[in-house]
């Protein structure tokens, strides 16, 4: 039912990968290429990796914001 549910799609777990060996984790975070994020804050958390090469990608600039810009910090940008 629609009303229920106005995302179906988020109450789904993405399906997780079965070609992915312990072997090509290990090579993968090793290069650089890919992270497992881990909070103790958090021990719920399930398993993941984050990375090019798996299904979830992310892309983001972190920094602080105390009220100043970190632009000059950050450098020049290569895309």
């Amino acid at each position: 039912d629609r009303r229920r549910h106005p995302y179906p799609g988020l109450t789904r777990r993405a399906r997780r990968p079965v070609t992915s060996t312990p072997y090509f984790v290990r090579d993968e975070v090793a290069a650089g290429r890919a992270i497992i994020p881990a909070n103790i804050n958090h021990p719920e958390s399930e398993p993941m990796i984050i990375g090019r090469n798996f299904l979830v990608q992310v892309n983001a600039t972190i920094g602080h914001s105390a009220g100043t810009s970190a632009g000059a910090a950050e450098g020049v940008r290569r895309g």
